[in-house]
């Protein structure tokens, strides 16, 4: 309190000019910051005092209204053309051609906005881009027909190679020249960051070959050799004599510090200044590329291997049935570099025969809310079994057996019976006379080939992990059932006699998914959801007569292991011959 008063009786005792003078600076100061804050406050969505994007102005605006005058001109921008020159000749050539993208999203979402520490700061937006390298070069490089005029490293080609004189020959290596990617690219971001169209100067420098023909002499050995690729019961051999273009080298460099060894591209000049410093050692390796064979793979190979993914569309239409659009069955393909990458290896390591490294595109599930409600929200698991070289009427049975389970529902806890949506099977149901196994016979009756579809459904089940209930083999070992997978995974059925059945214990709904395809394939597939347990179908293990399965179930950390055993009779001498009894029948 004292304080206070002697501070107040010190102003008093001022000057009373003095004490005008320090009112004012007081009301000067207040009013100073008032209009500072109402400023700052006003600035908030504003952009800096000084910012440009190429030569247009965005001082001081709102965001949004520079977000719209920014996204304007980039869009107006990329549909310029950029030119290049290169002696003497002019070319021009679009964005998209050059492999550069220019990210329009990403840029405005990245405009500055006022801030006091940058008040007199000269900003510009600087465009977010993409540019794809390899798009660039090859472009220019054709467009100034620069590609034979690029180094040109050793190889070996063959002479006479369609007749008994063929001879192989090794190429040399020969300098060349390429475009200075930096320089190129310095030039192109300098015309895109400003928004601008100067011609861009090609400069080239000297390019020296990688491979030299010392590097590969001792390598001709390579040329002789052959790789079969397999995939599925398809086979395509290459002979890398028949096609010495897909025949490269590759120089692996590898540096070794503190004895640990690294693999690292180097150039020529890091290597000379880092080889007194480090231990470095390069390695020539050969390498396939299949862009000469391309198109003979595909139509020899590929075009049975692969496929797109067939997307699936699961709802209840007006009368309250499922229907399922599309197979909901993952596409199939093969990936280019994964496959120079394994006829690489193989060629290094001398193998002969080598599986097609495929790659799986998942298919899409568009379920319904209301199916996703009582639990069909994912694929719990896919049955499989192929019928090649049936006849007409067991193929028109898979497919009309088939049919009757597609969209079938099976409820928290149910048992579920394979006989009892089957039916009848006779002429007046729709199934057509084929041949069937009746006790060691053979001998024709409708519904031959249905044990087709209930060994689908019956393997569907067990990859599911769900408890099998009922499941009896054949008595003989048919090699349809063999096909897919291998022996000892049959079920077979007849109404009255043997059955197919499991329990759903997954606690929610189950829905089947069941067609054949035109290449005698067919599928059972469950959809539901998971609760987390983990299936192992191992097999078959045994031969001739008698195999066997493992199956291993994990859930909630807990493992079940079962084993399913299948014991065939022989097939006896003459299986067409009438039988005395009709007890026992398959099909």
């Amino acid at each position: 309190m004292n304080k206070t008063n002697n501070k107040k009786k010190n102003f008093l005792h001022l000057p009373f000019s003095t004490q005008i003078k320090l009112v004012y600076a007081l009301i000067s100061t207040t009013i100073f910051l008032i209009i500072l804050m109402f400023f700052w406050v006003y600035s908030i969505d504003k952009t800096p005092i000084f910012l440009n994007i190429g030569n247009k102005s965005l001082n001081y605006i709102k965001i949004e209204k520079a977000k719209e005058q920014t996204a304007l001109a980039l869009t107006t921008y990329a549909q310029k053309t950029q030119k290049f020159t290169y002696k003497g000749k002019t070319i021009e050539l679009n964005n998209k051609d050059l492999g550069i993208t220019i990210n329009i999203d990403s840029t405005i979402n990245n405009i500055p906005r006022f801030n006091f520490l940058t008040i007199l700061k000269k900003q510009k937006i600087q465009p977010s881009l993409t540019i794809d390298k390899a798009t660039l070069i090859n472009t220019l490089e054709t467009k100034f027909n620069l590609k034979e005029k690029r180094a040109k490293n050793a190889k070996f080609t063959v002479e006479n190679n369609d007749t008994k004189t063929a001879s192989i020959k090794l190429q040399k290596e020969q300098e060349g020249i390429k475009i200075d990617e930096i320089n190129l690219l310095n030039q192109l971001k300098n015309n895109i960051y400003n928004l601008k169209t100067t011609p861009i100067t090609i400069i080239t420098t000297k390019e020296i070959p990688l491979i030299k023909a010392k590097d590969i002499e001792n390598k001709e050995n390579l040329v002789n050799k052959s790789i079969t690729l397999k995939a599925k019961r398809k086979k395509y051999t290459l002979n890398i004599k028949d096609h010495i273009n897909v025949l490269k080298f590759k120089k692996e460099t590898t540096i070794t510090i503190n004895n640990k060894t690294y693999q690292i591209a180097l150039t020529t000049k890091e290597i000379n200044e880092l080889k007194n410093k480090f231990k470095i050692q390069e390695t020539v390796k050969p390498t396939i590329t299949i862009a000469p064979i391309k198109q003979e793979l595909e139509e020899q190979l590929l075009k049975d291997i692969t496929y797109p993914p067939s997307h699936a569309k699961i709802y209840r239409d007006e009368n309250d049935k499922v229907i399922i659009e599309g197979k909901g069955e993952d596409g199939k393909t093969v990936i280019d570099s994964k496959l120079e990458k394994v006829l690489s290896l193989a060629l290094e390591n001398n193998i002969n025969e080598i599986e097609v490294p495929i790659t799986t595109i998942p298919a899409k599930l568009d379920i319904s809310s209301d199916l996703q409600a009582i639990g069909i929200k994912e694929l719990l698991a896919t049955g499989h079994s192929s019928y090649y070289g049936s006849p007409r009427n067991r193929k028109f049975n898979i497919k009309f057996g088939t049919a009757k389970y597609n969209g079938l529902l099976i409820a928290p806890g149910e048992e579920f019976s394979f006989n009892k949506i089957l039916g009848s099977v006779d002429a007046k149901s729709g199934f057509k006379p084929e041949k069937v196994i009746k006790q060691n016979k053979i001998k024709n009756e409708y519904g031959g080939g249905i044990c087709q579809v209930s060994t689908t459904l019956y393997r569907a089940a067990l990859l599911a992990g769900l408890p099998i209930t009922e499941r009896k083999p054949h008595s003989w070992k048919v090699s349809y059932y063999g096909q897919t997978m291998g022996h000892g995974l049959d079920a077979t059925i007849y109404p009255g006699v043997s059955d197919v059945k499991f329990i759903n214990d997954t606690g929610a709904y189950i829905l089947i998914q069941a067609y054949v395809d035109k290449n005698a394939e067919d599928y059972f597939k469950l959809y539901g959801t998971k609760d987390g347990r983990q299936v192992k179908l191992s097999g078959p293990f045994g031969g001739g007569l008698s195999y066997r399965w493992e199956r291993e179930i994990t859930k909630n950390g807990e493992t079940k292991k079962e084993t399913i055993y299948t014991k065939y009779k022989p097939i006896p001498p003459n299986p067409t011959g009438e039988p005395k009894e009709d007890k026992q029948k398959e099909n």
